[in-house]
């Protein structure tokens, strides 16, 4: 989960660091935090956070997926948009069944099939949340999880970036109460430099 506007000033004066020891090839990204500009302020939003869904051919986690959003413990506060990436499937009556009963849903739906990142970029051009986070169809939360990550976020604005350790699990569809785990991924600490080389927050 994390907070657009600081991402983009972090990440933008690191690759400019970067760019600038390009022929050096020995730069190593600094581990203290970059300042906001002094005139910068933050828009006002309509929901504390976004949830990004992107789906190609996963129809059969979609459901239990929008109903692990909506069992969360903000779903009060909780935006939730679904990006069809040119799927095959049925996700499309899925979501619009869903967005009967939940008026936090946002469908788009992309003329072709084009990659998870793409995806998420349609999407982060739409949301209205202060916080940001993916959530693939088939990833389970603890009720609470999104709650926890926004209250650290609120509660450090200096931070732009949280996440959190992992269960792998064999039982599809299971809930955070109900599967049978095969392994827990232990996320590291955050490094700018570990994040360019790996993606050491998780998926």
């Amino acid at each position: 989960m994390f907070t657009l506007e600081r991402m983009i000033d972090e990440h933008v004066c690191l690759y400019e660091k970067l760019a600038e020891n390009a022929e050096k090839k020995s730069y190593v990204p600094p581990e203290g935090k970059v300042a906001l500009p002094a005139s910068y302020s933050k828009p006002e939003y309509e929901y504390l956070l976004s949830a990004i869904v992107s789906t190609y051919n996963s129809e059969r986690f979609l459901r239990d997926c929008l109903d692990d959003l909506e069992r969360q413990t903000i779903a009060d506060k909780l935006e939730i948009i679904v990006v069809n990436s040119g799927s095959q499937e049925n996700e499309e009556a899925i979501v619009r069944e869903y967005q009967q009963s939940h008026n936090n849903i946002v469908y788009i739906k992309t003329e072709h099939r084009e990659g998870v990142y793409a995806a998420w970029n349609w999407a982060v051009k739409a949301v209205r949340g202060k916080f940001i986070t993916n959530a693939n169809t088939d990833d389970r939360h603890r009720e609470d999880a999104l709650e926890i990550m926004a209250k650290t976020l609120l509660a450090n604005p200096d931070v732009a970036l949280v996440y959190g350790d992992q269960i792998c699990t064999d039982t599809p569809n299971g809930t955070f109460a109900n599967h049978h785990a095969t392994e827990i991924a232990k996320r590291p600490e955050y490094s700018q430099g570990r994040l360019l080389f790996g993606c050491c927050v998780g998926s």
